[in-house]
């Protein structure tokens, strides 16, 4: 029984999220057509407050974020790279999900929400090609053992649309957003998370995302 009301009032909140949150999102929306390359599953769910195809291939998994800097400075020769799983014990003691690299010694990338390596190539190719290689959008956080040196590398790229999300104030990198809440910890919670038990806001709300997309239009 438990379990059942648990499952209604997730399809509750998501569907108090849609109708709250979502639809402003895409009432607002007017640049429809870009590709938000992120280091984790951001990108996804931005893409389904929305309602859009996902232009990207970096859904449902996460790139550590050494390995994400690697990845988007060369990025058209990534993702054109072969998924090769790691077959490291410790790894698989330590992840339920498969890990692998792209190409030999490649971009390490995490398969969170993947059964197979086969099913993730498969759903990769698909969205490389719809990737609109003009409105590239990039999303980093302070996760998973981001250090100084990662950001400052980061804000460092060539690119105009870029965002880091930070527990802290970095008053010399325009691209940063501090998330408010994680000030006392050493990184941002998980971004895609409920702020609260009872809110169906989410971390990366303190963001807006449609007026930053919005912008390639002005």
């Amino acid at each position: 029984m438990i379990g059942i009301l648990k499952n209604v009032y997730k399809k509750y909140r998501l569907w108090l999220r849609d109708v709250f949150i979502g639809q402003g999102m895409r009432e607002r929306l007017i640049n429809k057509d870009f590709t938000i390359i992120s280091c984790n599953c951001i990108g996804g769910l931005v893409y389904h407050d929305l309602k859009m195809e996902f232009l990207s291939p970096t859904i449902n998994l996460f790139i550590p974020p050494k390995d994400f800097i690697r990845f988007i400075k060369d990025i058209e020769y990534w993702v054109q790279q072969p998924m090769i799983e790691i077959k490291d014990e410790e790894l698989r003691k330590k992840y339920s999900y498969p890990i692998v690299e792209l190409g030999e010694n490649g971009v390490r990338v995490h398969l969170v929400h993947y059964n197979s390596v086969d099913e993730a190539q498969k759903k990769w190719n698909e969205r490389v090609k719809r990737i609109n290689w003009d409105k590239l959008f990039f999303v980093l956080d302070d996760r998973n053992g981001c250090d100084e040196k990662t950001v400052y590398e980061y804000d460092k790229l060539p690119y105009k649309n870029k965002v880091f999300f930070s527990h802290r104030e970095y008053p010399d990198i325009s691209c940063v957003c501090h998330i408010k809440g994680f000030e006392k910890d050493v990184h941002v919670g998980v971004m895609t998370a409920f702020v609260n038990p009872i809110s169906c806001k989410r971390n990366y709300d303190q963001f807006d995302f449609v007026a930053w997309f919005n912008q390639v239009n002005k």
